[in-house]
């Protein structure tokens, strides 16, 4: 059974762009992680990517190069995708999360973990 979001099946016109700019979706996830770490520091200035790193259960050392990387790294393993966005929104029920991130994000999370979503009727 295929868990069907609509949150994630709307397209934004940022991804209609971001397509016609060849700009993949693994490069989509990481902008939009990097977005919202910095929109979190910005929120919460007394924290640091340390602090977050250990909060989220993810690595320091990756955390940190995501964060200062000035291109688009190919791949972000979904573990980390998963750690770190509940972490930032709060919310560790997966079906949830899926449906609170941003559709990029929603999408990759569905794609890799969309096998462990159950729907209760």
């Amino acid at each position: 059974m295929n868990y069907v979001c609509t949150s994630v099946l709307t397209v934004s016109e940022e991804e209609v762009l971001a397509s016609h700019n060849g700009e993949g979706h693994n490069d989509q996830v990481h902008g939009c992680l990097k977005r919202q770490v910095h929109h979190y520091l910005d929120q919460y200035p007394h924290l640091s990517l340390r602090s977050i790193s250990l909060r989220a259960g993810v690595s320091f050392t990756t955390l940190s190069r995501l964060m200062r990387s000035q291109t688009n790294i190919s791949t972000v393993s979904p573990h980390i995708v998963l750690n770190l966005s509940a972490f930032l929104w709060r919310e560790y029920r997966l079906n949830i999360l899926v449906d609170t991130v941003p559709q990029v994000i929603g999408k990759y999370l569905i794609d890799n973990f969309g096998k462990f979503i159950f729907l209760r009727n």
